[in-house]
């Protein structure tokens, strides 16, 4: 179990964003690595046998039997389960329900280091909350959304800035809860500039919306009614359409009907309307957002004491600068610097003035001409921490209450920073369980 721990404590740090990460934060049932490798101190043989005693004395199953089968046969399969494990019925009270967590509307940030010092890589998860997951309304929305993203985003990221192998933004959903846009990237460059770039993007892609033809509109709607009406190629896949509404508990079998009748009514507008009222940072006013970063050893990792203090624009800048050999440059006369620059608002001539002040003495003539070039990510890094001080004096919302009083500290721009996930979702609330679409009757008895 601990080799299996570390195991995918060393997995790609994209994939620890987007498959641990993710879920953690989400999910209530769901613990770090750490917290569970504590544990095992606590296991012995004696508890796992009497775990093993115990374990089937009441239980409560669902079973669906998929393929080419009569009622009869998966009666029989139910009752068969049944006498195998020769067990009391498990009480609804005692039945354990997946719980997602509600997080409640504020702009957070999270960070944290490889645990292989060898990786030279790091990732940046951005994930924005949308509407609910129990409205076919907004599912369908948030899949077109992620849908328009999924391309610019890889062409803006991987394609032009040549920033990493593994860019993508998809849409991620729980049992309940809210629907989510997410965007990943992994890469050499640090996350603060990996997450900058994100949020360059999502203040962009509004306008790409909007220019959406008519005829391109309704192309992509069509798209995604082909995909929901596709005829089923392998008994997995029909035993996965249905076991969805079973496994929520939701028990709604039409769910592709109403995506489908949805989809037929949705207008351009409508899209436009969800993405300010969930993801535009400058109106939505319920916005929820985590900007999860993880960083590679080798990189330099800001403090918390760094992340309250400094923007992170300026924490990207500084890592650039590191990573160039410019490690001689101090966070504090660099965002000193950056505040002057901004005044101007110049990238050319802040450039120029961190090329006098800094480059010349600390590098060489060939380094110095590769990062100040027009492509170069400094000067990208520069031109988003001129932007980001000239919108400093707006804070992002947040509704949840005084975190300051729970230990929790903010960024420049108003971000919470969360230290430790548990501590995080014990101070959110929790989704209800869904509610049936359909009134269950058993049609078998016994």
């Amino acid at each position: 179990m601990r080799q299996n721990y570390q195991n995918k404590r060393n997995r790609q740090p994209f994939q620890q964003l987007q498959r641990i990460e993710h879920p953690h934060f989400n999910l209530a049932y769901v613990w770090s690595f750490e917290t569970l490798e504590q544990q095992l101190a606590n296991i012995t043989i004696d508890s796992l046998q009497r775990l093993v005693t115990s374990a089937f004395e009441r239980t409560y199953a669902k079973i669906i039997v998929s393929g080419n089968y009569y009622e009869s046969d998966a009666v029989d399969t139910a009752r068969n389960v049944q006498q195998i494990l020769d067990s009391q019925p498990l009480s609804a009270d005692k039945q354990v329900h997946g719980r997602v967590v509600a997080i409640e509307p504020g702009h957070y940030i999270h960070r944290t280091q490889m645990s292989d010092a060898s990786s030279l890589n790091g990732a940046s998860l951005v994930t924005i909350y949308c509407g609910s997951q129990l409205s076919a309304k907004d599912r369908v929305i948030t899949e077109l959304l992620a849908h328009i993203n999924g391309s610019p985003f890889f062409d803006m990221l991987r394609t032009k800035e040549q920033l990493g192998y593994v860019v993508y933004a998809s849409k991620v959903s729980y049992e309940t809860g809210r629907m989510m846009l997410v965007f990943n990237a992994q890469s050499e460059v640090n996350p603060a500039y990996l997450t900058q770039r994100t949020d360059k993007f999502i203040r962009d892609i509004r306008q790409h919306i909007h220019d959406h033809s008519i005829e391109e509109f309704d192309a992509l709607v069509l798209s995604q009614i082909a995909i929901k009406t596709a005829k089923l190629k392998s008994i997995e896949d029909e035993a996965t359409q249905f076991w969805e509404p079973i496994s929520t508990g939701v028990y709604d079998f039409d769910y592709l009907v109403q995506e489908i009748a949805q989809l037929k009514l949705l207008s351009k507008e409508d899209l436009l309307e969800a993405w300010d009222m969930y993801v535009n940072p400058n109106i939505a006013v319920n916005y929820t957002r985590i900007d999860s970063q993880i960083w590679p050893v080798k990189s330099v990792y800001p403090q918390d004491s760094k992340l309250s203090t400094y923007p992170n624009s300026v924490i990207s800048l500084f890592g650039c600068l590191h990573s160039n050999g410019l490690v001689d440059v101090g966070i504090a006369e660099l965002y000193e610097f950056v505040q002057h620059a901004a005044l101007s608002n110049n990238v050319n001539d802040s450039l120029s003035d961190l090329e006098e002040l800094y480059f010349s003495n600390h590098v060489t003539a060939q380094t110095l001409e590769r990062i100040t070039t027009d492509d170069s990510r400094i000067g990208t890094a520069v031109e988003m921490a001129l932007q980001d001080i000239a919108r400093s004096t707006h804070k992002f919302r947040s509704l949840t209450g005084d975190f300051g009083t729970k230990n929790m500290r903010q960024t420049l721009d108003g971000k919470w920073i969360i230290d430790n996930i548990d501590s995080f979702k014990a101070m959110q609330k929790l989704y209800d369980l869904a509610e049936p679409e359909t009134s269950l009757a058993p049609k078998y008895t016994n």
